[in-house]
């Protein structure tokens, strides 16, 4: 597993193209203790509508959901949130000075009646 769902306001410029900065969360997630490179599944999607706050101009946001098997201890998970949440924080913030910028991670621990896989 786990399922990585990216979104970002389209007024965040990444540092790099979408494939290739996935590929540094799918390795960042690979390295922790709990993840196979390997099973780590990421998207991102660049919002074109949205609207933070009152909708005034200079604000953006990072939304990283990361859907995982159960099992995990709440130690470890949070852990992972917290790597995570730096990652984006250092990785795109200074590529947007000009913006006020909100950072999200969630974590859904999925059961297992709500996934079926298939290889």
């Amino acid at each position: 597993m786990p399922q990585v769902f990216l979104e970002y306001t389209a007024n965040i410029s990444l540092p790099e193209p979408p494939p290739e900065f996935l590929k540094k969360l799918n390795k960042l997630l690979g390295d922790c203790e709990t993840f196979k490179l390997e099973s780590v599944k990421s998207r991102a999607r660049k919002l074109e509508e949205y609207c933070s706050g009152d909708g005034a101009a200079g604000k953006g946001f990072v939304y990283l959901c990361c859907m995982i098997m159960p099992g995990r201890s709440d130690a470890l998970k949070q852990g992972v949130q917290d790597l995570l949440l730096t990652f984006l924080s250092e990785y795109i913030t200074p590529h947007n000075p000009q913006l006020t910028l909100h950072f999200a991670v969630h974590f859904v621990e999925l059961n297992e009646y709500q996934v079926l896989i298939h290889e």
